[in-house]
């Protein structure tokens, strides 16, 4: 096993020329070693040198360039196939396109962006309805696919931290096992989980484990710094950590942003070890303790759970015109084991 090195000649969008993504991501280091090393924590998620610091270094905005999409090109089944076969794209798309398509356009953030296109669940949202956002990916070489892609949201190639100030951690991805531990394979990179996931274990089955020192941000610190403070649709898969992100956020006590709807990938933690049931009861009742109400749970696995803020301008429709198949009831799940 060895540390995956700097590999990744990309244009970036800075101004400054055409620079690579690590030069872009290693400038003025001479300058601001200090507080970088105050990056490590603890700073408050809305310290205003912390906001400029991100808004210099760890955000790129929307590209005004035309988008260059494998699935606008047909050359590539990969891309192309996940749209009829990836059973949770399937009902993500669905379910987004039935909760937003009579909205006017907002603002989401894709938290676990891969490389901007495979199984996004927010590009059509883009594309075809005119939203922009925030696509989180710590992955660098992924992220250096998504800024080829020309998405018009913000892009930050940072994780999202699960503690409430910025933190380093160590992101764990894949390679493909039948080439050199370099080779990419954006399958197995969809397993990519951080050294803290709770599931880490059970991931290493899906490729040679390469690993990458990651700075990680709150979500809080990421939208203040673009000055953004009403997100109309989080889109968190985050492979484990998902629990310490949403504490980092709610717990944040300069918390002013208003999420209306979360997607949120999570696994019963009883079900990590093989045991426990599908949905986790205890992870609604603590969705329900910060104003929120479930709006459906996917019968895939692991599970996605959608919830909606009370009072939002989306709840009084969405739960007005709920398709049937996103209805569900809590006796179904209402076991012992499934409330912890």
């Amino acid at each position: 096993m060895q540390v995956l090195g700097s590999l990744y000649p990309v244009i970036t969008r800075t101004g400054e020329g055409d620079i690579t993504l690590e030069q872009f991501l290693n400038r003025g280091q001479d300058d601001d070693s200090s507080f970088r090393q105050r990056m490590k924590g603890p700073l408050s998620p809305d310290d205003p040198d912390l906001l400029q610091y991100t808004r210099e270094r760890f955000l790129i905005p929307p590209s005004s360039e035309p988008y260059m999409l494998e699935i606008e090109s047909g050359t590539s089944l990969e891309y192309s196939h996940y749209r009829s076969r990836v059973v949770s794209w399937i009902y993500l798309d669905n379910l987004i396109t039935s909760l937003f398509r009579e909205e006017p356009p907002g603002f989401f953030v894709e938290a676990g962006a891969l490389d901007g296109e495979y199984i996004s669940n927010t590009l059509d949202l883009e594309r075809l309805y005119g939203w922009t956002g925030l696509l989180v990916e710590v992955d660098q070489e992924l992220f250096s696919r998504l800024l080829k892609k020309n998405r018009k949201a913000w892009a930050s190639n940072t994780c999202l931290a699960t503690l409430p100030y910025p933190h380093e951690s160590t992101l764990v991805k894949f390679a493909n096992q039948a080439h050199s531990q370099h080779e990419f394979s954006l399958y197995a990179r969809v397993f990519n989980a951080l050294i803290e996931s709770q599931d880490l274990p059970e991931r290493t089955s899906h490729g040679i484990p390469v690993y990458q020192e990651s700075q990680c941000l709150p979500l809080e610190t990421l939208l203040l710094a673009i000055n953004v403070t009403h997100v109309h649709l989080v889109v968190l898969d985050v492979e484990g950590v998902e629990a310490g992100v949403l504490d980092s956020f709610f717990g944040s006590k300069s918390r002013n942003t208003l999420i209306d709807v979360w997607i949120v990938e999570h696994k019963h933690p009883e079900t990590i070890s093989g045991g426990g049931d599908r949905v986790h009861l205890g992870f609604i009742y603590w969705f329900q303790s910060m104003g929120y109400t479930l709006y459906t749970v996917s019968k895939h696995f692991p599970p996605d759970y959608t919830f909606i803020r009370n009072g939002s301008d989306i709840y009084k429709r969405a739960f007005a015109s709920r398709p049937p198949e996103y209805k569900w009831t809590f006796e179904e799940f209402d076991h012992e084991e499934n409330r912890r």
